[in-house]
């Protein structure tokens, strides 16, 4: 049965603020023309975590539950010593993978994303928490492994992908697997879209960068950011966001069934937040489905 959950709050601790400080200063040199957007994605990269902080973005906390049940099913399982994290804009997805085995699992770790900047942010995260993990910056396409692994895990990576590329990416997920590995990810539903690239709509722009503002502005003490700048870097964000949906569970259930899977589960759950009319647009909490995936290589 499908479930809704609200939001829950970020934890505003020092991790998550030092880590949006930190990409904020280095995104200039690790972020790159290409990687990710086909412009630099200083935008992106180097203010995600803000936008996180402000609490206007949806993230893996809030299908936590979901990560910590699934994942955490598998670390106890006995089974799971190698995990790739498949793209993240952070380290969050690390968060809940780290959570979820515990102090006293250590599975091998890598994380790879197309751009620097996560990396590196991947790398801090691990470090402060005394952990190990390989990190890699490079297209997940042409990442290879000789040790294939237990679990892939990651959080709305498809929509980074067009139709035909997505079945180039899970084809690849399926390569790197052994028999019997798993995905757990997630993904927006968005039964009405058509077949064109989702984007913030002009409204939904000036919207979005009012809502960071004033997010920022609630609590200007614990920022490192001014007003200005947070709705300055807000609007660029919604200015070039793009998503490429995802439009019902049966275009999820037939991508993988017919590229080598077999499905355990695609439920659906709504996270709750602002109406279309509140500034809601793609990435931000709105009432939306999202599926919870989980599937098998055969």
């Amino acid at each position: 049965m499908p479930s809704a959950a609200s939001p829950p709050p970020e934890p505003l601790d020092d991790r998550v603020l030092e880590c949006a400080a930190l990409a904020r200063k280095i995104a200039p040199t690790t972020c790159r023309p290409g990687a990710f957007f086909a412009s630099n994605c200083v935008w992106y990269h180097g203010f995600w975590p803000y936008l996180r902080a402000a609490g206007v973005v949806t993230t893996p906390t809030h299908h936590g539950e979901f990560y910590a049940d699934r994942l955490g099913e598998l670390a106890r399982g006995g089974e799971t010593h190698h995990v790739l994290i498949s793209g993240s804009s952070d380290f969050t997805m690390l968060q809940h993978v780290f959570s979820a085995f515990g102090a006293d699992r250590d599975p091998k770790i890598v994380f790879t994303d197309i751009c620097g900047t996560p990396v590196r942010l991947a790398e801090w995260y691990a470090e402060v928490n005394h952990r190990i993990i390989t990190a890699r910056a490079t297209d997940i396409l042409d990442f290879e492994t000789v040790e294939p692994f237990d679990v892939i895990c990651t959080h709305s990576f498809l929509g980074a992908f067009d139709d035909t590329a997505r079945i180039a990416l899970v084809k690849h997920w399926h390569r790197l697997l052994r028999p019997g590995g798993k995905i757990v990810t997630i993904n927006r539903i968005r039964p009405y879209a058509g077949n064109e690239i989702i984007r913030f709509d002009a409204d939904q722009i000036e919207r979005f960068a009012a809502n960071a503002r004033a997010a920022i502005e609630r609590r200007p003490a614990i920022f490192d950011i001014t007003p200005d700048e947070m709705e300055a870097s807000a609007r660029k964000y919604a200015e070039s966001f793009e998503v490429n949906p995802i439009r019902a569970v049966d275009d999820i259930d037939a991508l993988f069934r017919e590229n080598g899977f077999d499905v355990d589960a695609v439920d659906i759950h709504y996270v709750e937040g602002k109406k279309k009319s509140e500034g809601a647009g793609p990435t931000t909490p709105e009432g939306a489905a999202y599926a919870h995936i989980v599937v098998t290589r055969s």
